[in-house]
């Protein structure tokens, strides 16, 4: 008689309605391990057939993971493994904007800087300087509270 892991046999149902309670174990892959539990008269062979081909389906599909280096996705939830799979492009962006000197030569900052302090304090003398923090129009527009 030829037995295999996908087919099984009539002789192990009416093994199964006698004894009333059986346990399968049946290693599709070295990972996953399937346990069957057959109550005497509640399941088919067509049902347990199936039940084995969808066992031997998702080893297949585990065993092809691996061999080909996909991520394996049995729930089917969101996963941001299609995202990280792509090529950075920061390396792209940053040779598409020219060379800026400002960042290595700290002489052309300094220079900037002294400019603009240079400016303000030209305007501070003439009196159009920009307000300190809270003198500003705004400020001068409240009201005073009125003491009680």
């Amino acid at each position: 008689m030829y037995k295999s892991a996908l087919v099984i046999r009539y002789s192990l149902l009416t093994a199964a309605v006698v004894s009333g309670l059986i346990s399968l174990v049946l290693r599709i892959s070295t990972s996953s391990v399937i346990f069957l539990s057959l109550l005497a008269g509640q399941m088919s062979v067509g049902i347990l057939k199936k039940a084995v081909a969808q066992s031997a389906i998702a080893g297949l599909t585990e065993a092809r993971a691996r061999i080909f280096g996909h991520v394996l996705n049995p729930t089917g939830q969101r996963s941001p493994h299609k995202l990280l799979r792509k090529k950075l492009i920061g390396e792209k962006i940053a040779s598409w904007y020219p060379y800026d000197i400002k960042q290595d030569d700290p002489l052309v900052m300094k220079r900037e800087q002294q400019e603009r302090l240079s400016k303000l304090e030209m305007l501070k003398r003439r009196n159009k300087a920009p307000p300190k923090k809270g003198q500003g129009k705004r400020a001068a527009k409240r009201k005073p509270a009125v003491a009680k």
